[in-house]
């Protein structure tokens, strides 16, 4: 009970105090630009800004976010009643300016003076640490990142991130040793790389000469090119963020001396054949190979007076060089002078080793060889000029030629060949693609064959030739070995083609044809069935059956032939013209049958049946066109075997009954006329009664004019009477005739007055007037009134 009494006081004194309006607000009226803080009253109030450009607040939450730096009212607003609080919006520091990259265990110097006054402060103290007034960053052994922040007065900061960079990984320096003067030098490497870091090649405290910088690529490497310079040398290696490492050990490059020089000696003249040439050293050098070049002769040196010379003594012409190698350093070095061999020509002679019958050819001689004396063993079969090389076939057969050198007796000999010359025979015209086989003189096979043209092709080895297209080649036949040649002109002339028709028809004729080029030449048939003239090629046939044409070419003989075929001319069964009713069903027509013939036909006008087609025409019902009678010409032609007989025409008619007369059923004055129509042409004309004297008529081409004679009123029939396939149809009209009335009284008058005019008492009659302005007309008894209006005349009307 206590406990709900104190309960009861407080909501009653908290009841009391809201009545008064909602306390001061609370929380921290300062912020930092970006960061928020938030505000509290009582609940279920409203929070606003005054200034939304330096702070916002959520209206419900209460939490003011800093904009830019400065004041701005809060207030905050419950039922009714209103409380503020200036919040104050602290700017930050500008940002850090300085080198944020380091390298393990130096410095970097970091600021920022906007404002001045705060205080710097590191994340990790075991990568940096940083002078809380100065900024001066001092790494430690811990590579990695650490945030260094600057903060002011007012608690507003700003940060920055320092990357400590460890220095490049240490790898060991490869490599070194004795190098020889003038050498290619020796290689300087290290054991390992690191991908990234540059890694430089130092003689002393200069990059090594001739070296660059090499990017590490995770492996093993040497620097390029090989060291020739004396001396220690090292490796420095620097990675991206410049920090730098000395590679651990060095090697040394130290100069290896050169073998001592020696005069080579020895050399001279030699033969063809003959021994080797002397060629050796003036002293030599112990722990020294020395090497002839060219050759594989070598001498190891003893350093014990003059060695003895290179065995074996080299047979070959030329100048000789030794080059003396130390076997421990394997430094080189060329002895002083050369040693040559010279040697007198060894004459070859060349040219053309074989003749053909009595033909001749010069031999000649290698180059630099001159003079001399030539000879033959057998002068039956090939002869010798002894100072020219020249020699001449005699008989076939062998002979060795033999040269002679001047001065130093050195011969050269060649066997040489007389052969036989060979002869085409056989039969050179060829027709088209046809072949024939090329024969030789006697004695005379193997060899081969060629064509110098693609009008004619031949086997290389059987000399079958085979026409290709129209021409002539020459063929050619080369002996083996010997290469003996004979030529032989062939023409291949063109295969006729005959051309044009090849079917005739009963004894029609037509004129053959041949392909172009071909003229000349005669023609023949092989059976009476077909005849052809001999020169022209124009053939007729004679009775039904076939023959083969045949052409043959003059000179060349080549023949075409082409079987021909007379076929009898077609027929037809005859067609009378016929007359049909329009619209009545016809059985059509048919044209055969005859046995291998068709038909074809067509009509001028449709009928019911169309305008064409083939065959016979099948039933249809009679069609009448614009035009009665509707008249259809039909034309039908047969064809057999390829041949076209004589067309037969025969005609269809289609009528109609008589169409009713137009124009009739009519009153007809006397002496006037009127024209009665009628569609459907062809019939007859007539009145009844036939005696009548009402009207007289004249029939023209579309119906009849009727013309009125009566002089008293009658009644005439008119009929129109039309026999065709139809049959005979008649239609009538009737025209009622009446005498012309007569007017009489006095005429003219005046304007204004009246006259009277009279017409017959019958028949029943009426009056007008043409013109009311003119004349009035008025039924009077026995008479018409007739009242003038303006001056003049009028005329008036009886009916």
């Amino acid at each position: 009970m206590k406990h709900f009494k104190l309960t009861l006081l407080a909501l009653l004194f908290a009841f009391a105090s809201f009545a008064q309006g909602p306390p001061a607000i609370s929380g921290t009226l300062t912020v930092c630009v970006g960061a928020s803080t938030p505000l509290s009253d009582v609940g279920g109030g409203t929070w606003q800004s005054t200034a939304l450009s330096i702070a916002t607040i959520g209206s419900a939450s209460g939490i003011a976010y800093g904009v830019s730096a400065g004041t701005t009212i809060i207030s905050y607003t419950v039922g009714g009643n209103l409380v503020t609080a200036v919040l104050t919006v602290n700017p930050n520091p500008g940002p850090i300016t300085g080198i944020t990259s380091v390298c393990e265990g130096l410095t970097t110097s970091l600021m920022d003076n906007m404002p001045a006054g705060g205080m710097f402060s590191s994340s990790d103290f075991t990568r940096a640490t940083v002078g809380m007034s100065s900024g001066l960053v001092t790494t430690g052994a811990n590579p990695g990142p650490v945030t260094i922040t600057y903060t002011l007065a007012t608690g507003c900061y700003t940060f920055t991130m320092v990357n400590v960079v460890a220095p490049p990984t240490l790898y060991t320096v490869t490599g070194g040793g004795g190098v020889c003067t003038g050498g290619a030098g020796v290689l300087v490497g290290l054991s390992g790389s690191e991908s990234g870091v540059s890694y430089q090649l130092e003689l002393g405290s200069s990059p090594a000469p001739g070296t660059a910088p090499v990017t590490g690529m995770g492996v093993p490497f040497n620097f390029s090119p090989p060291q020739t310079t004396t001396g220690t040398y090292t490796v420095i290696a620097t990675n991206a963020a410049l920090c730098q490492s000395t590679m651990t050990g060095n090697v040394a490059v130290t100069p290896n001396p050169l073998p001592t020089v020696f005069i080579v000696t020895g050399g001279g003249g030699i033969c063809p054949g003959g021994a080797g040439v002397s060629i050796g050293l003036s002293g030599s050098q112990n722990g020294v190979t020395y090497q002839l070049q060219p050759g594989t002769s070598s001498i190891t040196g003893t350093g014990m007076g003059v060695p003895p010379p290179f065995s074996p003594p080299p047979t070959t012409p030329g100048t000789y060089t030794v080059i003396a190698t130390n076997t421990a350093t394997g430094c080189q070095r060329a002895m002083v002078g050369s040693a040559t061999i010279t040697s007198s020509p060894l004459p070859v002679i060349s040219g053309t080793f074989i003749v053909c019958g009595t033909s001749t050819t010069t031999l000649g001689l290698s180059a630099g060889v001159a003079g001399g004396t030539w000879s033959s063993s057998n002068m039956a079969f090939v002869y010798a000029i002894s100072g020219t090389g020249e020699i001449i076939g005699v008989a076939p057969g062998t002979s060795m030629i033999t040269y002679t050198a001047p001065g130093s007796g050195c011969t050269a000999t060649q066997v040489v060949t007389d052969n036989p010359v060979p002869v085409i025979s056989g039969t050179f015209t060829l027709c088209g693609t046809s072949t024939t086989t090329l024969g030789l003189s006697a004695g005379v096979a193997g060899g081969t064959w060629s064509s110098s043209s693609a009008f004619v092709t031949v086997d290389v080895n059987t000399g079958v030739i085979m026409g290709v297209a129209p021409g002539t080649s020459t063929i050619t036949y080369v002996a083996p070995g010997a290469g003996c040649t004979a030529t032989q002109v062939v023409t291949d002339n063109p295969v006729p083609v005959i051309e044009g028709t090849f079917t005739l028809c009963g004894t029609s004729t037509t004129t053959l044809g041949l392909s172009a080029g071909v003229a000349g030449g005669t023609w023949s048939s092989s059976s009476a069935f077909v005849t052809i003239d001999v020169n022209t090629g124009v053939m007729i046939g004679v009775t039904p059956g076939t023959s083969t044409i045949t052409y043959v070419t003059p000179g060349a003989g080549c023949t075409a032939t082409q079987v021909v075929t007379d076929n009898p001319a077609p027929t037809m069964y005859p067609v009378a013209n016929v007359d049909y009713c329009n619209g009545a069903p016809e059985a059509g027509f048919t044209f055969g049958p005859v046995s291998g013939t068709t038909f074809s036909w067509t009509s001028s006008a449709n009928a019911g049946f169309g305008t064409g087609g083939s065959g016979s025409i099948p039933a249809f019902t009679a069609t009448a066109g614009a035009t009665v009678p509707t008249v259809a010409p039909i034309t039908v032609t047969p064809t057999a075997g390829g041949c076209t007989g004589t067309p037969v025409t025969f005609t269809v008619t289609v009528d109609e009954p008589p169409a009713p007369i137009t124009g009739g059923d009519v009153k007809l004055c006397a002496n006037s006329t009127i024209s009665l129509g009628e569609s459907v042409g062809g019939g007859m004309w007539s009145v009844t009664p036939a005696s009548t004297s009402l009207v007289s008529f004249n029939p023209t081409a579309t119906g009849c004019d009727i013309t009125g004679i009566a002089t008293a009123t009658g009644v005439a029939t008119i009929q129109y009477t039309l026999v065709n396939a139809c049959g005979s149809n008649t239609v009538s009209t009737k025209v009622t005739v009446n005498p012309s009335p007569t007017i009489t009284g006095n005429m003219p008058f005046c304007a204004n007055s009246n006259i009277y005019l009279y017409g017959p008492a019958t028949p029943a009659h009426s009056w007008n007037s043409g013109n009311t302005i003119v004349a009035t007309v008025a039924a009077a008894t026995g008479a018409e009134k007739i009242t003038g209006v303006i001056p003049g005349g009028h005329n008036n009307h009886y009916l």
